[in-house]
């Protein structure tokens, strides 16, 4: 197989994927200098050649997408004169002489064995050398190179973006094969690669160079090989271009990256061709690089201004002073974080207003129209300014104002740096009444030196010690104080940090009387210029321990007391409550202090209700009445409630205290009685009424059965008739009882319910009927339920459908035979709902009757005692569930219950 001069790149457009990759990886593995890349379709294979040079194209001649002579013109139109070799599977002369005539370079047939790929190759070598022979690399393709690269030169935004981006164009554009940016360090007199593309750059770690002159008398080493400062072929670069020459590359290029007198680097190029690098390459290459030398003084430039920038911002953002940015027309441009924090706007707020936004009202219009005139006339403005804050406060700054001028003395706008000096105007405004407040303070104040003597004490101070101020002056202050002793004050004075303050009680001793008094002491240490002092503050505590100890047994009173407890101020804004409030409402004291009572209304009561309740309190009377009120789940509740006002010793109201005593549970309580005491009446009028027609017959059967064995010749099978027809009644009677006890006992509200399967206790209840003549179909579900009442409902519809599902026929005279029919009986879960159903297929419930069935004494059977039903409604209801009945599917009685509550749509 034959090789190329030089490195060449070859595209194979195939689409048998497998074939194409074959063929490559064979041909690619024949020869160190042929790189062969594959397309499986049309497209693909334009869009690669649209972006990226190859050498030499071989493509099928069937190519999906598109017919052979659509390709090739195709291809024409973006690969120019470079050879197209057709290699094809198509064995006919039509074939050869259309691609040949459609501007194909070669034509070959595929064929089994690998002596074709040897011969594709010789092709291909043949092609690219007469290619490379009669023609240099065109003029268009530089032109696109250097589009490609300024493209990435205006997209680029640093110097490693730039370098990136002009290696990865030359790359793209094939022109050069490979290619490096690298930058001079004069200090060591090489030039470092920082960036490279190319297919085969890995190839130049193996040069070794030494260093050598060029044109310009100075050449560097690297460790790929020696480049110049100008731009020049490889024989005058290059000392040992033989060496790169051996590795595919018989030309090479060193651009120098300058612009006005800067020199940023070097682009080194590598090219295929000997002749790659004409005078007009060469005049194209120094334009480029010129072109990417101003670009990259463009980022550096643009990286000092923000580096300049930030370190401005940075400056402005961490000074401990407001400053804000306006245009020559006063309208904000930037604000600092302090001017956030200091005046409540934030950024946002305040740019594009102007500074007007933050006037007080404390200076008049001529204050501001001399400010205007002196900034605006290119002067300094000095001054104090009383501003206002988003929140309506008022503070002072010490504000100067300067003027902003372009390169040409322009004015363009204003900077203003305000020094908040509120603090310091409090503290000179404090000064002022400092010594009037101390004089005229109910508290006594004594300031003292290291010596341990006053060098001033208010009036009050005297008071309390039975003296006067100057008297009190020559007292020593372990004299006033029995906790302090004389000889040990020097160790007491030095073991005060400044800043330090101790509160503390003790007693003192009244110099004019000897009485001792409770007093509370505040010790300050302050350091003034250097000298340092302690302020005390004297408190008689007398009145003031005796009130913290009432104010403790109220406050442990009404902490520790079962009611709800909250009080308001005169408003109605609640200003505490206690734990059992929290406990009872499920606010907390935090959610609850600040809101008024009507966050726990419920909506229960209307404006009259609290209309007539605030007008009570307001005249100074108690209220008192039950209210439902809501807690924080939703959840009401009702409170005894009782509101006084409270008032201060002038008698004017301060506020309002409630107690509240939760009343629900006991609420409750009242109406499960008052429905127990109607089930109790309804049961015992139940128990009067049903045992009374029972009762009247046992009694007159009784009568009968008397005078029957009184009579003469008593009869013995009438007498036994009478026992028989006495057993029955009482039997009825026994089952009225049952069916009483177990209506009182499953009427009981179910508290423990717990899941159950509905196959197993419907199984359970089945278990303990005659059903030998019946059929059950349970589709189990998990009910919530209480086991046994669920069972004795389920037994209570199961002998409903038994009994209801038989019939009677007599065969013959005196004869009576009971015939039962099949019945078939379905528990299943409902539909659309929660719940579940029992149904038969008996001969079902009239609809005229189906209201009453759940009543207390209906039945349909003779012997029946009218109960049964309704202890299933009783055990339903006693569940929270809704029952129902209607027609099942096959005609007979259907009893659906909803857990829920619902009904059905």
């Amino acid at each position: 197989m034959g090789e190329t001069t030089a490195s060449a790149r070859v595209l194979l457009v195939d689409d048998d994927r497998e074939f194409a990759a074959t063929t490559a990886d064979y041909l690619g593995g024949q020869s160190d200098s042929l790189v062969v890349e594959t397309a499986t379709s049309a497209d693909d294979a334009l869009d690669r050649l649209s972006r990226t040079t190859f050498d030499c194209v071989v493509s099928d001649w069937g190519v999906t997408e598109t017919d052979g002579v659509a390709f090739l013109t195709a291809i024409r139109e973006v690969h120019g004169d470079r050879p197209v070799i057709v290699f094809t599977n198509a064995d006919c002369e039509a074939v050869a002489s259309d691609a040949l005539a459609a501007g194909a370079t070669d034509y070959l047939r595929k064929r089994a064995g690998t002596a074709v790929y040897d011969l594709l190759a010789t092709r291909i070598d043949h092609a690219i050398e007469r290619q490379r022979a009669t023609q240099p690399p065109t003029a268009d393709r530089n032109g696109r190179l250097a589009g490609a690269v300024c493209r990435g030169l205006v997209r680029a935004e640093t110097r490693t973006e730039i370098e990136r981006r002009v290696c990865e164009a030359i790359d793209d554009i094939g022109v050069y094969p490979a290619a490096w940016i690298g930058e001079y360090d004069a200090e060591r007199g090489v030039v470092e690669p920082r960036a490279a593309a190319g297919f085969d750059t890995d190839r130049l770690d193996d040069v070794d160079v030494a260093a050598g002159g060029g044109p310009t008398g100075r050449a560097v080493r690297t460790r790929h090989q020696v480049v110049t400062c100008d731009v020049t072929d490889v024989d005058a670069a290059d000392p040992r271009h033989e060496d790169v020459a051996d590795h595919g590359y018989p030309a090479s290029a060193a651009v120098p990256l300058c612009d006005d007198g800067d020199c940023y680097g070097v682009l080194r190029l590598y090219a295929s061709h000997a002749d790659a690098f004409g005078e007009r390459e060469r005049e194209g290459l120094t334009e480029l690089g010129t072109d990417v030398a101003g670009a990259i003084a463009r980022v550096e430039a643009q990286a000092c201004r923000q580096r300049r920038n930030r370190q401005f911002r940075s400056a402005v953002e961490h000074a401990g002073h407001v400053v804000l940015i306006t245009d020559d027309e006063g309208r904000i441009t930037f604000v600092n974080d302090a001017f956030e924090s200091v005046t409540g706007y934030t950024a946002t707020e305040a740019i594009g207003r102007q500074p007007s936004m933050l006037q007080s009202g404390h200076h008049d219009e001529t204050f501001y129209r001399d400010l205007w005139a002196t900034i605006s006339s290119g002067e300094v403005w000095e001054g104090e300014v009383v501003n206002e804050r988003k929140d309506g406060s008022q503070y002072v700054i010490d504000q100067t104002i300067a003027p902003i001028t372009d390169d040409e003395g322009d004015l363009t706008g204003f900077v203003a740096i305000n020094r908040d000096v509120t603090a310091r105007k409090e503290r000179e405004l404090n000064l002022a009444f400092l010594k009037r407040a101390i004089d005229q303070a109910g508290i006594g104040i004594g300031t003292y030196d290291g010596d341990g003597y006053a060098t001033y004490v208010n009036e009050r101070l005297a008071e309390l010690f039975g003296t006067d101020r100057e008297e009190l002056r020559t007292q020593h202050m372990s004299s006033l104080d029995p906790g302090l002793d004389r000889e040990r004050f020097p160790e007491y004075w030095a073991s005060f940090d400044d800043g330090e303050r101790r509160i503390y009680d003790t007693q003192v001793a009244r110099l004019d009387t000897g009485e001792r008094l409770p007093v509370e002491v505040v010790t300050s240490r302050v350091r003034i210029d250097d000298d340092v002092y302690q302020v005390n503050t004297v408190r008689n505590a007398a009145e003031r321990k005796r009130q913290k100890r009432d104010l403790e047994r109220f406050r442990s009173a009404v902490e520790h007391a079962g009611h709800s407890v909250l009080i308001t101020d005169a408003d109605g804004r609640i200003e505490y409550v206690n734990d059992a409030f929290e406990t009872t409402s499920g606010y907390t004291a935090a959610e609850a202090i600040g809101c008024t009572p009507a966050l726990l209304q419920s909506g229960e009561h209307d404006e009259a209700f609290y209309r007539d309740l605030w007008e009570t309190i307001l005249d100074g009377d108690v209220w008192q009445g039950e209210v439902i009120n809501e807690r924080q789940d939703g959840e009401r509740y009702v409170v005894d409630q009782t509101i006084a006002p409270i008032t201060d010793d002038e008698s004017d109201l301060t506020g309002f205290v409630a107690i509240n005593r939760d009343v629900t549970e006991l609420k409750t309580y009242e109406r499960e009685l008052e429905a127990q005491n109607d089930r109790l009446k309804q049961y015992g009028q139940t128990v009067a009424h049903d045992l009374r027609n029972p009762l009247a017959l046992l009694d007159a059967e009784l009568k009968q059965f008397r005078a029957t064995v009184d009579g003469e010749g008593v009869d013995a099978d009438e007498v036994r008739d009478l026992c028989a027809s006495i057993g029955s009644t009482v039997e009825r009677m026994e089952a009225l009882i049952e069916d009483l006890l177990a209506m009182a006992e499953h009427g009981q509200r179910v508290l423990d319910a717990e899941p159950v399967s509905l196959e197993a206790v419907a199984g359970s209840a089945w278990s303990q009927l005659d059903t030998d003549a019946a059929e059950l179909s349970v589709q189990d579900t998990d009910i919530d339920a209480d086991p046994d009442r669920l069972r004795e409902l389920l037994s209570n519809l199961f002998r409903n459908s038994l009994e209801h599902g038989s019939t009677r026929s007599r065969t013959a005279p005196g004869e009576d035979v009971e015939h039962v029919a099949d019945v078939h009986v379905r528990v299943q879960p409902l539909d659309f709902s929660a719940g579940f159903a029992v149904e038969d297929d008996g001969p079902g419930i009239p609809p005229d009757e189906r209201d009453d069935v759940f009543e207390r004494g209906f039945t349909t059977a003779a012997d029946g005692t009218g109960f049964g039903l309704a202890i299933v409604e009783r055990i339903a209801e006693a569940h929270g569930w809704t029952a129902s009945v209607t027609e099942s599917r096959d005609g007979g009685a259907r009893f659906e219950f909803r857990v829920d509550g619902g009904s059905e749509e």
